[in-house]
């Protein structure tokens, strides 16, 4: 079945950083229509569960979708309205620090994915760890996220996939079952852009 490789594209505006959000989508018909669903679903999730606790310099911003089971496929960007968090009640953590919320898909490998959620606020968290109702807004986005592809309604599914170093093509494909939000703050590593965090 065709697999689309779903980049949400952000920033925050005071340090001047981009970050990135890479998520993987099967689904049978693999066409715009499907993307742009997927893509409005994501969007959603932000909106509804972690814009109040992002810093007011944080965005959402865009996406690109591209069909990663055929070469020479290129990415399509799609606009939304930004999406710009409304916590103005802290300075923003640095961009390195970050929520981790990881996903399992209780199948073989592929079998795990994580997601790195940069520009809370320094209210959100306290000694290295996130206070309970960050800890349940990650949760709640990674919910959102897995019920998109294990039963929300739609043909498509949201999950991890293995992708081929040197063709760029998904080789494997496994839908999310289960996310967990991790209350330790997590350090992300810097990526390739469109491959990761």
């Amino acid at each position: 079945m065709p697999v689309l490789q779903l980049t949400m594209k952000g920033r925050l505006d005071g340090p001047g950083v981009e970050w990135r959000n890479v998520f993987y989508m099967e689904d049978p018909l693999a066409g715009p229509a499907e993307a742009e669903a997927a893509i409005t679903a994501i969007v959603a999730a932000y909106n509804t569960h972690l814009k109040s606790q992002m810093h007011n310099d944080w965005r959402l911003y865009g996406a690109t979708w591209r069909n990663v089971s055929v070469s020479g496929y290129g990415g399509v960007d799609v606009e939304f309205a930004d999406v710009i968090g409304t916590n103005t009640l802290s300075e923003m953590l640095p961009p390195q620090v970050a929520g981790l919320v990881s996903f399992k898909t209780g199948t073989q490998r592929p079998n795990k994915g994580r997601k790195y959620l940069t520009g809370f606020g320094e209210n959100a968290q306290a000694a290295g760890r996130f206070i309970p109702t960050v800890v349940s807004a990650m949760q709640a986005w990674g919910d959102a996220i897995v019920a998109y592809g294990g039963g929300g309604g739609f043909p498509g599914r949201l999950g991890v996939a293995q992708i081929d170093p040197a063709t760029g093509l998904a080789v494997a494909f496994n839908n999310y079952s289960v996310a967990i939000a991790r209350e330790i703050v997590a350090t992300q590593r810097s990526r390739r852009i469109g491959q990761g965090i």
